[in-house]
C-alpha cells in the first residue's frame, strides 16, 4: 500500500516535471487524499532512486493512545534501513527545533520507512503546536531528508483521531 501511494505521487511529479535536472516537490495536505495524513515528495528528473518522501500521520499507538508519527520513506534499496540494527532514538528538526524521537524501521516491498514519534510530552506538544499554529507548512529535517509538510487541515485531522 505504502509503495503504491508513494510511486503514484512520484510519477505525477515526473509527468508534470518541466526540467529533468530540477528538483520537483509535491506537498499533499491533510485533506487531499487521506484526512489523517500528509506527505511531501521530492524527485529530481525521473530518477526514483534519489526520490525522497516524508509524511506525517495521526494514528493509534500499540498502547491505544493517539500519536503523531513523522515517517521517512527510502526508495533506494541500497540506503534502506534494517529493522534489526536501526537505533531506537533519533533527533529530528521540526521548524529548526531539535526533538528527540523514538524510531522504528519498517521494510516491505523494496521500500523502507523510518517511523518516528516524539519521546517526551514537551516534544509532542511542540510538534502538534507547530502544525496547529502554521497556516502553511512545517519544516522537517532528518539526515538527508529536508521537507515541508502541509499544516493545512491538521487541526481537523487531530480532532478526528480522537
Amino acid at each position: 500500500m505504502i509503495k503504491k501511494v508513494l510511486l503514484s505521487a512520484l510519477l505525477c511529479i515526473v509527468i508534470n516535471s518541466s526540467y529533468a535536472s530540477d528538483w520537483n516537490t509535491e506537498i499533499v495536505s491533510w485533506e487531499e487524499e487521506y484526512p489523517l495524513s500528509t506527505h511531501s515528495f521530492k524527485i529530481k528528473g525521473e530518477d526514483l532512486s534519489i526520490a525522497t518522501a516524508v509524511g506525517a500521520e495521526v494514528i493509534r499507538s500499540h498502547q491505544g493512545t493517539q500519536r503523531l508519527y513523522i515517517n521517512f520513506y527510502i526508495m533506494n534499496e541500497a540506503d534502506a534501513c534494517n529493522p534489526s540494527d536501526t537505533p531506537r532514538k533519533a533527533t529530528i528538526l521540526v521548524n529548526n527545533q531539535p526533538i528527540q524521537m523514538s524510531q522504528f524501521c519498517h521494510y516491505k516491498n523494496e521500500v523502507s520507512m523510518l517511523q518516528t514519534t516524539a519521546l517526551s510530552d514537551k516534544g509532542v506538544n511542540f510538534i502538534i503546536n507547530a502544525f496547529r499554529n502554521s497556516q502553511d507548512t512545517v519544516r522537517i529535517k532528518y539526515g538527508s531528508f529536508d521537507a515541508d509538510l502541509s499544516a493545512v487541515g491538521f487541526t481537523e485531522a487531530w480532532g478526528q483521531g480522537n
